[in-house]
């Protein structure tokens, strides 16, 4: 038998005490007897919604009071929060007590989002994780994830955790530090090095799914001198016995060629039992591995440790699949910037890839009215039946300052299996605002967007699409303006489809 009482208010916090607020309290007991005559029991105490924002010290520094104030304003639904829960029971038949220790739903670790600039360092997250053997806790680790800042240098870590073994708890042996991931970059006047290692357990340990554990490592090195570079990238998985790996390294400097095609990079690499994702967002594809490693223009990454776990999204483990990949990055004239990939995966299918992206600003970088920046993507894969060509502006197309962005996008894609099997359609600047097939590309208008202010935009953009079913055209113009407490919007267009 057992019985719960939880305690809390209608609306807000049961009790909020300044710098700690606590939702709910709630109380679970239960007891059990045998026919042997043996009894049992338990209680578990759970804090709901247990929130921590600290209000400003009444010091007189100001730039700790300032860090406070900062935390403590946030409002209650951004306050962090957890629900921590203590349990004993003991069992029948059982000679000692079973303790339980846990911060929120199973299984751990359960964090808690700060997301706080305090000086040079940042707070992502803390959290906390314990494993259970035997109805014991064996083990409570105290987790966190940041990074710092400061004169030219960025350090960032992933789940540095100090953990409690068990046994005696001033014991020095009891104790130990570890640490899944840590990258860390330089910016120092013309020189820029960055370079980390991250580590994955799938599952987490404690998580109680049960099944083999695969245990990964990515990692990346990267260094700018000028117009030299160096960058190497790759990983290595551990599936249960079934090994993976992938890397891919480039060269950056003035190799040499004609002034039409002047080489300025050459890269390559592979994969052994890895997957090869292709990137979908235009607007993020310089980030994408294959093109960063081998642009000369790559600088500091504000955040080293989200560019390693890119690498595990981008270069799954995948048992049975192969792909080797090179690329080079050259100017023209120098006018154009471009770079190359062409990458071939097979195993369960064959698939090859092509990416690319060139840039050219007019009349000189340095002075720029007009600036072009186009990523291409073209993927054949007898997997899926897809034969893709697409072309797209990045968001650094822009003409005479940055505020008038220009827009647009090609699309040439045919499919022979699947769903979509027989179809086609070749487009430039999107489709009829009618006119809606899941699968298709996605291909934003050829056009411009100029936002004189934060409150008065101007757009205009065209298309023309021919499908397997239908040929469509049409052009919008659009003027909005928005402060708040009034906002008018005109619009005006023509569109046709047959």
């Amino acid at each position: 038998a057992g019985l719960g009482v939880r305690v809390s208010k209608g609306s807000g916090p049961l009790l909020d005490l300044g710098g700690v607020a606590i939702d709910a309290i709630a109380v679970h007991t239960y007891g059990e007897a045998t026919a042997d005559g043996e009894f049992g029991g338990g209680v578990e105490l759970q804090l709901d919604g247990f929130a921590f924002s600290p209000a400003a010290g009444g010091g007189d520094n100001g730039v700790a009071n300032g860090i406070m104030n900062d935390a403590g304003e946030a409002g209650a639904a951004n306050r962090p929060s957890f629900d921590p829960a203590l349990s004993i029971q003991i069992h029948p038949g059982e000679s000692g007590p079973r303790i339980g220790l846990r911060a929120g739903d199973p299984p751990g670790p359960w964090w808690l989002i700060i997301q706080r600039q305090l000086g040079p360092l940042y707070i992502d997250r803390v959290g906390l994780d314990t494993v259970e053997s035997g109805g014991r806790v064996t083990r409570i680790s105290l987790l966190f994830d940041g990074s710092i800042s400061m004169f030219g240098l960025a350090a960032a870590v992933e789940q540095l955790s100090l953990n409690w073994n068990g046994g005696d708890v001033l014991s020095i042996e009891s104790w130990s530090v570890d640490l899944m991931g840590l990258a860390v970059s330089a910016d120092l006047s013309g020189v820029y090095l960055a370079g980390g290692l991250l580590k994955t357990v799938d599952p987490p340990p404690g998580s109680g799914t049960g099944g083999p554990t695969t245990i990964s490592y990515v990692g990346m090195l990267m260094g700018r001198f000028g117009v030299y570079g160096l960058s190497v990238f790759g990983g290595y998985t551990d599936d249960d016995g079934s090994p993976s790996f992938f890397v891919f390294g480039a060269l950056n400097g003035p190799i040499g060629g004609p002034p039409a095609f002047f080489l300025t990079g050459i890269g390559g690499g592979l994969g052994i039992n890895r997957g090869l994702r292709t990137p979908t967002d235009f607007a993020r594809f310089d980030e994408y591995p294959f093109i960063k490693a081998l642009d000369p223009s790559t600088g500091p990454s504000d955040d080293p440790m989200a560019e390693l776990r890119d690498l595990n999204a981008y270069f799954p483990a995948e048992s049975g699949n192969f792909w080797f990949a090179a690329g080079i990055s050259f100017t023209s004239f120098a006018l154009i910037d471009g770079i190359a990939v062409v990458s071939v995966s097979f195993g369960t299918g064959l698939e090859i890839n092509i990416f690319g992206l060139a840039r050219l600003a007019l009349p000189r970088p340095e002075v720029a009215l007009v600036s072009i920046e186009l990523g291409l993507l073209v993927r054949f894969s007898t997997t899926d039946g897809l034969f893709l060509m697409q072309a797209q502006l990045t968001d650094n197309s822009w003409l005479l300052y940055e505020e008038v962005r220009l827009t647009g996008g090609f699309a040439l894609a045919m499919w022979w299996k699947g769903e979509l099997a027989g179809q086609f359609v070749v487009s430039l600047g999107g489709y009829h605002p009618d006119f809606h097939r899941p699968g298709y590309p996605v291909v934003p208008r050829l056009g411009l967007e100029w936002r004189i202010s934060d409150e008065i935009v101007v757009k205009g953009g065209s298309y023309f699409a021919l499908t397997s079913e239908a040929v469509m055209a049409g052009v919008d113009v659009e003027v909005s303006a928005n402060w708040g407490w009034a906002w008018v919007r005109v619009a005006f267009g023509a569109h046709t489809i047959v």
